[in-house]
This record gives C-alpha cells, structure tokens and sequence, in this order.
C-alpha cells in the first residue's frame, strides 16, 4: 500500500500549499 501513503503524503502537502496561498 505504498501508493496510499504517497497519495496521502500528496494531499498533505496539497493542503499546506493551499494555506499558503490564501
């Protein structure tokens, strides 16, 4: 399941650049 944990690992950092860029 190490797919699962690299698109978990994508949607974190998705999330952190999101907040970013508000």
């Amino acid at each position: 399941m190490a797919q699962a944990t690299q698109a978990s690992d994508l949607l974190e950092t998705i999330m952190n650049v999101k907040d970013l860029m508000e």
